[in-house]
């Protein structure tokens, strides 16, 4: 029996499941005065387009560097369902078999989208706060450690009982994995 620990998001139900099974918040809605890192937000004004699916992808398919080396996985690592409501896009999906072990290595993960760039549209609202007015999602829902939106983030009911366990060691541990 593989001992699992449950991952959940700030306020929500449970995000991650020893099955596989993953939920979370892809997309929170915001306002001028609750932007993400960058100083985007979205609204249920936003576009998000047609497309209810995608694909769930590690970082983005980018390389995550690490003291140890680099962590990449080209290919999708599951396939979600997605859900617009009143605070935001809900993403729920499967791992893949082999990519389940994430659940366990890692002490925090977020939700991130991504787009493609030229569809993308942007309207300035105040000098640090840019509404998405358009933003097609169903290319790429990723689980990574560095998501825009901290909102996003996914958390150990463990990390949280324990704040030892989100330390930078932990950390460390997680990204000394190498995907051959």
């Amino acid at each position: 029996m593989i001992e699992m620990d449950w991952l959940i998001a700030d306020g929500s139900s449970i995000k991650l499941t020893a099955d596989g099974e993953v939920e979370g918040l892809l997309v929170v809605f915001g306002s001028p005065d609750q932007t993400d890192l960058v100083g985007d937000y979205f609204d249920a004004t936003t576009d998000f387009g047609r497309l209810r699916t995608s694909a769930i992808w590690l970082n983005h398919a980018m390389p995550i560097k690490t003291p140890s080396g680099v962590i990449h996985i080209d290919d999708p690592i599951g396939e979600a369902e997605l859900e617009i409501t009143d605070t935001g896009v809900i993403v729920r999906g499967l791992l893949d078999a082999k990519y389940r072990y994430l659940a366990q290595i890692a002490p925090e993960l977020g939700w991130s989208s991504g787009t493609a760039a030229h569809l993308v549209r942007r309207v300035a609202k105040s000098a640090t706060a840019t509404h998405i007015v358009r933003w097609p999602l169903g290319l790429d829902a990723s689980i990574t450690p560095t998501p825009a939106e901290p909102r996003t983030m996914i958390k150990s009911l463990t990390s949280l009982t324990q704040p030892s366990a989100r330390a930078t060691p932990a950390r460390q541990q997680v990204l000394r994995v190498r995907i051959v």
